[in-house]
């Protein structure tokens, strides 16, 4: 979800997987929160940063901890420098971020309804949130692409369920990124034409 795609259309999109310890890593990430911050106002956009860092904080210390041990404060003192997500988190980190987020619910099932809700609830467009709530509709009947991957019983439930998320943020960051460049491009519009 890198590019000019939004940082959390929905949630954080909350910043899914997550953003990490450090204030916009890579170039993308800030791109997405300008563009979060265009269309939807700075509240919301530093309110999805600061969700997805603190979830993403959260999920990454537990994960350290379950493949290293360390306690918390030992882990923050001593590899300071170190505690950045991965560029690819695993299917676990992104899961907890999930999770956390209650995007996904603890039988792997993507919850759709808590980003319609977020949308109906924050979202002070009513035009723009209308359309974001069209767009998940549409979303939401996807197809998931598991075809060809080797599934079995063990990992399948949690894999099904993040591809779900990822099949459903695509299309929402696609749509998203579209409607706001469409509103962007009418207040630019209306500034060149003087109104």
């Amino acid at each position: 979800m890198k590019g000019t795609t939004l940082l959390l259309v929905v949630v954080t999109a909350c910043g899914l997987p997550a953003q990490v310890l450090s204030v916009w890593p890579v170039m993308s990430d800030y791109i997405d929160f300008v563009v979060t911050k265009s269309c939807f106002g700075e509240e919301t956009a530093v309110m999805l940063e600061k969700m997805g860092r603190e979830m993403g904080a959260t999920c990454w210390m537990m994960e350290w901890q379950h493949m290293y041990g360390f306690p918390r404060d030992q882990v923050t003192r001593k590899r300071r420098n170190l505690l950045k997500m991965p560029t690819t988190p695993s299917d676990s980190l992104l899961a907890c971020n999930l999770r956390g987020l209650n995007l996904l619910t603890a039988e792997n099932v993507m919850n759709y309804d808590v980003v319609d809700t977020w949308l109906k609830n924050n979202m002070t467009d009513t035009d723009l949130s209308g359309k974001l709530l069209e767009a998940s509709s549409t979303c939401k009947q996807l197809q998931v692409p598991l075809q060809n991957l080797p599934l079995d019983e063990s990992d399948s439930s949690l894999l099904k369920g993040v591809l779900a998320f990822r099949t459903y943020m695509n299309c929402m960051n696609a749509e998203g990124t579209k409607l706001c460049k469409e509103k962007e491009l009418n207040r630019f519009m209306e500034k060149m034409e003087g109104k």
